[in-house]
């Protein structure tokens, strides 16, 4: 459905902006959306709502910056790939963006209660499967409890929080966006639309990129922050292993 190819030789295509000369700059706008954050836990310490310690807190934030960062990453791969239909990749990459975060988010609590729910149930039934204890018991470092600390735990988590939580749910998202774009007129698609808006908005290169991969990014990264660390942190538990509680929103964090 090539809607730049229509226009007129009247009226110039604008230019098709690229997104992986600018997406590695762009990577820098985490730390600043990790400083926001942590301005954020900072405030939470303050009122006595955050009991986290700062390795604790460290280690949540490193999981979420590796999950955004492949998030990211997926998003220029989708953007150059629509961009050879219709439009820039850089300007797909704005439009995917929003999107992305909402269902990115939704798709992360799910499956984040899928794996530490079955990593739960193996290590509890199956001896053999005594490994799989970090993995039930996500935002929790060692066996022992709060204050416990140990590094198999952490990277257990770290990889749990890329490879089994963090690319299934941005897969997810991205294909929903996909086939979203596949089944509707391109009239009645948002992302679409925004990609469109992007594209013919006259603006250069240098200030689309500005706009789509910094000033943009630091407020939903800094939100998705926020968003996902609750959805990550360790839920409460009737034990300091393999004991489980239903989630409250209310419920305090613990380190």
């Amino acid at each position: 459905r090539r809607v730049a190819s229509q226009m007129t030789d009247s009226a110039p295509l604008p230019e098709a902006c690229a997104v992986m000369k600018s997406f590695m700059a762009r990577l820098g706008i985490l730390v600043t959306a990790g400083l926001i954050f942590a301005s954020f836990i900072g405030w939470r310490m303050r009122r006595g709502h955050e009991t986290r310690n700062n390795r604790v807190f460290m280690a949540d934030v490193s999981k979420q910056g590796a999950q955004q960062a492949m998030g990211g990453v997926m998003m220029a791969v989708l953007g150059m790939r629509l961009s050879a239909d219709d439009y820039s990749p850089l300007a797909w990459y704005g439009a995917l963006f929003p999107f992305e975060i909402v269902l990115t988010t939704s798709f992360t609590w799910t499956f984040r209660q899928l794996t530490e729910a079955h990593a739960a149930q193996l290590a509890k039934k199956h001896s053999a499967w005594h490994l799989l204890q970090p993995l039930a018991h996500v935002g929790q470092y060692g066996p022992a409890g709060k204050g416990d600390w140990r590094w198999s735990w952490y990277l257990a988590q770290l990889l749990q929080a890329t490879l089994l939580i963090g690319f299934p749910a941005r897969f997810c998202a991205l294909s929903i966006i996909a086939l979203s774009l596949w089944l509707l007129p391109t009239g009645l698609s948002p992302c679409a639309g925004l990609a469109r808006f992007y594209y013919y908005s006259g603006l250069t290169c240098d200030q689309q990129a500005t706009i789509i991969l910094y000033i943009l990014p630091v407020l939903g990264d800094a939100t998705q922050f926020m968003v996902i660390d609750r959805l990550q942190v360790r839920l409460p538990r009737s034990g300091p292993c393999l004991g489980h509680r239903a989630w409250s929103p209310s419920a305090p964090y613990e380190a």
